[in-house]
Formats: structure tokens, C-alpha cells, sequence
């Protein structure tokens, strides 16, 4: 079903003032994320800083298409994508930022899933293949008129959506054994700082609220009337998302590269003469 300029309303995009404070929002995040990242050095605030710019670019996008009634198509289509986008890096920060804490923790969970939730690349793996299938998908379902199209372009999508739900059980999963190791048995600066005890219980509520924002994209995955309702969009995307970057300009909350033990150099191994060379010298003399 290709759609058609006059549906600003078929994608739920209707408030301007709304749009308007997330973007502003965004853009005092997105400084204060910006200075973190010169700081502290962690890939925490890397990814929160193109976090902000995705949703600082969104929200603006969402004002003018509102305030333009949905002119342009390429303009609705653009902001939807990049609502995927921007997702990849706000739970992949979550992610960062769990497994950097169980780095400093005392004691680490040494369960399969555990283990298998540890390997980066292969979590950031799969979250580009999300992306891309979620991308996809949405381009093909509001631009294609054909009907194969259009539903390879919703299968793409619900299994982008899947993947992101499951990914964020497993984020909720690690940070809940990481916050109940930190308070059994002490933590990254637990007990330090205005919210230092409350650390633990943050980290969760971080990645609960990315569980909430992806439970609602699942639960409406096949209803997108529903799924774009601004009562609901806002309620539930839009604020779980920009309470969770609040949480994470909690001080301290974030370990900075300086806080992880240096790697031990390798010595350099000793510079052997071979046989060959002796043997040359030996006879030079």
C-alpha cells in the first residue's frame, strides 16, 4: 500500500508543540553527552551522543511534518527510519553500559546466557541485522503497491521488531543479575555520590524502560494505526526512551575509560640471531 501526502495523521504525526519540547530536550542532552564524551572517553556516551542527534533530528522532522500536514512522503518515510535507527544505539548504550559494570564488579555470572550475552559482536551483530530487516520493511509496506512487497515488507518488520524485544529481555536479564551482584557484594562506586547506593536499582530501571517501549512496539507490531497514536506513541515510546537518557546523566552512574585496570603491556620478545647469521659471522672471522 503505498501511501499518500496527505497522511501525516496515517503515521500519528499531529502535535508540533509536543515534537517541538522532545526536540529541545534532546538538544540539552545531546551537549551534556557531547562534554561526557570528551571526559570520560567511554562508548557509553559515544552511543548516547548519536542517540541524541538521531532523536534531536526525528523530533524536528516530526514538527515540520506536523506543522506541514505530511507534504513530502520521503519526509514521513525519513523520520520513521530514523526512529529505527536511533533505537540501535539507545539500547546498545544500556548494553555498554551493563556489561561495563559487571567488568568492575567482584563477582560476574558465569550462566550460558550470560556468557553468550557478553559477546559483543555478536549482540551488535544482530542489532544491525534488526536495523536493516526494520528499515526495509517500513520502505517496503508505505512505498511499494505491490502486494508480495508489501508483505515481505511486514514480515521484515514484525521479525525486526521480534529481535529487538528479545534483545531487550536479554538486556533486562544481565542487568538484573549485574544489579543483584553489585548489592550482594559491592559495586562500581557503590555507596559513593548523591545516587551511588541507588546504582543498581537505576541500571534496572534503565533497561525496564526500553522493555516497556519495546513490549508496546510488539504487542502493535500489526496494528500501526495503533502503534502511531500519539496518546500512545508518546506515552510509551517517546518517554521511556528520554527518561532512560535522563537516567544515564545520573554522575557516576557511567564507568570512564580511566576507571577499567590497564592492560598489562606484552613484553616484547628478544631479538634472536639465527643460526645462518652466526655461522656468516664465523666465518667472517
Amino acid at each position: 500500500m503505498g501511501i499518500t501526502a496527505t497522511d501525516a495523521a496515517y503515521f500519528g504525526i499531529q502535535s508540533v508543540p509536543a515534537a517541538a519540547v522532545f526536540a529541545a530536550l534532546y538538544l540539552l542532552f545531546l551537549a551534556g553527552f557531547i562534554l561526557q564524551s570528551f571526559r570520560e572517553r567511554s562508548r557509553v556516551y559515544y552511543s548516547l551522543t548519536f542517540f541524541c542527534a538521531v532523536r534531536l533530528t526525528s523530533f524536528i522532522l516530526r514538527a515540520i511534518i506536523a506543522g506541514t500536514r505530511g507534504n513530502n512522503v520521503g519526509l514521513l518515510i525519513g523520520a520513521e527510519v530514523l526512529f529505527a535507527i536511533g533505537f540501535f544505539s539507545l539500547i546498545y548504550s544500556t548494553y555498554n553500559l551493563v556489561l561495563d559494570r559487571e567488568l568492575l564488579s567482584e563477582h560476574t555470572s558465569s550462566s550460558i546466557i550470560s556468557r553468550v550475552i557478553r559477546r559483543r559482536h555478536l549482540f551488535r551483530l544482530v542489532l544491525l541485522a534488526a536495523i536493516v530487516m526494520g528499515s526495509v520493511g517500513i520502505s517496503d509496506i508505505n512505498t511499494s503497491n505491490d502486494s508480495n512487497t508489501i508483505s515481505t515488507g511486514k514480515s521484515l518488520h514484525t521479525t525486526s521488531t521480534i529481535i529487538f524485544f528479545v534483545l531487550s529481555v536479554l538486556v533486562v536479564y544481565q542487568a538484573l543479575i549485574v544489579a543483584k551482584n553489585e548489592l550482594r557484594y559491592g559495586a562500581y562506586k557503590l555507596g559513593k555520590g548523591a545516587f551511588g547506593r541507588f546504582q543498581p536499582y537505576i541500571l534496572l530501571l534503565i533497561s525496564l524502560l526500553l522493555l516497556v517501549r519495546e513490549g508496546f512496539a510488539m504487542v502493535t507490531v500489526n496494528d500501526f494505526q495503533k502503534a502511531n497514536n500519539e496518546r500512545l506513541w508518546y506515552p510509551l515510546i517517546a518517554m521511556p526512551e528520554i527518561l532512560a537518557v535522563a537516567l544515564f546523566s545520573i554522575p557516576g552512574l557511567v564507568p570512564g575509560k580511566r576507571e577499567f585496570p590497564a592492560k598489562p603491556e606484552t613484553p616484547r620478545p628478544a631479538v634472536r640471531i639465527s643460526r645462518s647469521m652466526e655461522v656468516f659471522h664465523e666465518g667472517k672471522n
